[in-house]
């Protein structure tokens, strides 16, 4: 895989990690962790329209389900590129954060 497009494909899993991740937290694991809290700052400075799209409830289903797939598909490319064909396909559609 060319250097170029592998970074902006690791960008691509870091983003729609963290979205996934975000998604699957309650407000009361966001104030009681820093971790946590450190996150979704730094979601909000840089993902702020996504996390509107998260917390709207007419578009918060469709959201984390697009942000769910991509999420997928990226660990399937790399889970193939790093480890082999068969364990993506095992392990498809994965989505551990």
């Amino acid at each position: 895989m060319k250097k170029e497009l592998k970074e902006q494909l690791l960008n691509k899993h870091k983003k729609y990690e963290s979205l996934v991740s975000f998604a699957r937290k309650t407000p009361e694991m966001i104030e009681e962790h820093a971790d946590v809290k450190q996150m979704v700052d730094f979601l909000y400075e840089n993902y702020k329209e996504e996390l509107y799209d998260l917390a709207d409830p007419e578009t918060s289903e469709w959201s984390h389900g697009f942000n769910s797939g991509c999420y997928a598909m990226l660990n399937y490319i790399f889970d193939a590129e790093n480890l082999n064909i068969k364990f993506a396909e095992e392990n498809w559609p994965n989505l551990d954060t």
